[in-house]
């Protein structure tokens, strides 16, 4: 088990992730705004959901097997100035998805190619290097939240909050300082211990492919054969059993 000392050391030598070091850039179907970047006041670097479907083929408790992935919207909060052009810079963004924003507006939606856009997030040290980077990819702005005014705020300045969809997200950058565990050799067996993935599904000498469980079925199917003819007293005559002629004798 570690020790204080070394969970000590461990923080005084690496320091912490913070939330306050992170770094946005967007760029839209027109190009970006540095205004808008520089006033991120917050932002979400996004998660990852495998979907999964259970087996139920086998007896006893079904494992859930991965079947794809799914991601879910993102939200970002921006620090507005008079004129809300952070603001108008996500509306003129929405005008290329929907036709909106103008009186009798036609509400047509646009081609997607034609609105998508990509989100760059880093997360950095106290020194401003990057640590971490996501890409977001095929990203729109979905919804612009509603804001409020009154006058019990106090002089609170505005914020607009987005939310994005998009497509998918990956790790576009990493700190070579992280250590990145390797990918696993082995799996784990129905009763946890590490074997290989085929025996846990696969009996010794079988294939889990097509063309081998063809095999092993036409050999079997021969090898029962035999058995039959020495029963009676007759040679095996079987050459292929995957041929139209398998089983006739050699008359």
């Amino acid at each position: 088990m570690p020790s204080l000392d070394e969970f000590r050391a461990t923080i005084a030598g690496k320091d912490l992730a913070r939330q306050n070091r992170f770094e946005v850039r967007i760029t839209g179907p027109a190009g970006g705004d540095e205004q808008v970047n520089l006033l991120a006041e917050s932002v979400s670097i996004p998660g990852q959901n495998i979907r999964s479907v259970p087996d139920d083929l086998r007896y006893g408790p079904a494992r859930d097997h991965a079947q794809g992935v799914t991601y879910g919207d993102i939200s970002m909060t921006f620090i507005c100035t008079p004129g809300m052009q952070e603001k108008v810079y996500f509306e003129e963004w929405q005008k290329r998805i929907i036709d909106v924003g103008e009186r009798n507006s036609k509400w047509n939606a646009k081609w997607y190619a034609d609105y998508i856009g990509e989100i760059q997030i880093d997360q950095l040290d106290k020194q401003n290097q990057m640590k971490y980077q996501v890409t977001i990819v095929e990203a729109w702005p979905k919804t612009i939240n509603a804001q409020e005014f009154t006058l019990s705020s106090n002089d609170s300045y505005q914020t607009v909050s987005v939310d994005f969809a998009y497509r998918y997200w990956f790790r576009s950058a990493l700190s070579p300082a992280v250590h990145v565990p390797p990918k696993p050799a082995v799996f784990v067996d129905e009763f946890g211990g590490m074997a290989d993935p085929k025996s846990t599904f696969e009996k010794p000498g079988e294939s889990n492919t097509v063309a081998g469980m063809v095999a092993a079925n036409q050999a079997q199917a021969a090898k029962d054969a035999a058995k039959a003819n020495e029963k009676v007293g007759r040679p095996s005559e079987i050459v292929n059993t995957g041929s139209p002629a398998a089983g006739r004798s050699a008359e």
